[in-house]
């Protein structure tokens, strides 16, 4: 079932151009990869049982639900900016309220490991951070690479 979101773009390129083929995709969790070590295990057997979670995303929003789908019960959530470039500060912060409400883990997403700054590691202590990796799912994916190659033979 098509998110109410989607049927709106739908409808607005519906109206532009009724023939347009459009196709639909989401987000899917695959895996938590910890940070440190690069040790993976899949996104339903989380190796943490009471996680804080940060991001800065422009839609925060889609990783919470995410994070809830998967069952994960957060102790402590925290939001920033879209492309956030963590500072040392915020990370000891971060540490602080996660050691503060007894997380166990922090979780970010894939973008927010890559903003982090030199160091991290040091600036979290003891808690092991992990992002969550994600595949992209599209719906009859099968039938959007036969129009491509379709158009490409052209």
């Amino acid at each position: 079932e098509a998110l109410p979101e989607t049927r709106v773009v739908e409808r607005l390129i519906r109206r532009y151009n009724r023939n347009a083929p459009v196709y639909r995709a989401c987000r899917r969790p695959k895996a938590w990869v910890e940070a440190a070590s690069g040790a993976r295990r899949p996104a339903s057997e989380a190796p943490f049982a009471r996680p804080a979670a940060f991001c800065g995303l422009g839609q925060p929003a889609s990783f919470w639900r995410t994070l809830d789908a998967l069952g994960l019960h957060t102790v402590w959530r925290a939001e920033y900016p879209d492309h956030h470039r963590y500072q040392a500060a915020e990370l000891r912060m971060i540490a602080g309220q996660a050691r503060g409400r007894g997380a166990d883990a922090l979780v970010t997403t894939e973008k927010d490991l890559l903003n982090l700054p030199e160091g991290w590691q040091a600036l979290l202590g003891e808690f092991p951070l992990y992002w969550l990796e994600t595949e992209l799912e599209v719906e009859e994916a099968a039938s959007l690479l036969e129009m491509v190659v379709a158009r490409l033979g052209r």
